[in-house]
């Protein structure tokens, strides 16, 4: 008995927790409709800068990190706008894992010296890399 109500209590706070992180991320994103990524590329100034399959593979990237679906995200988001809203209720983790993929994968820093403020930035500083 000594045990059962610790554990209802940690269970009901994780329920509890996942429910506000669900709900933050639809008021955070619930005036955005889908957008399929080829139309998006197309529409860009990344259209022959940058190829598709790498477009593709940074917006997927950067929505795993986010946990958001990469149809919802735009180019001209920021990170420290839309999406740093909603990665503090990540905890800060969605920046990280971002930074750490984008240094393993395209060996860039998005906080350096000229920190990068958008995904069509980050989208630029890739292809002008050529990795």
């Amino acid at each position: 008995m000594k045990i059962i109500f610790p554990v209802s209590v940690i269970i009901t706070v994780a329920l509890l927790f996942g429910a506000i992180f669900k709900i933050s991320r639809w008021l955070i994103f619930r005036d955005r409709n889908n957008i399929s990524l080829q139309d998006m590329y197309s529409q860009s100034s990344l259209c022959g800068k940058l190829q598709y399959c790498r477009f593709e593979e940074i917006m997927i990237l950067i929505g795993q990190c986010y946990r958001v679906r990469p149809e919802k995200l735009r180019l001209e988001d920021a990170f420290s706008g839309r999406l740093g809203k909603y990665d503090s209720w990540l905890l800060g983790g969605g920046v990280e894992d971002l930074e750490q993929c984008v240094k393993e994968r395209f060996s860039l820093h998005i906080h350096s010296e000229s920190p990068i403020e958008t995904i069509l930035e980050l989208c630029s500083r890739i292809s002008e890399k050529k990795v």
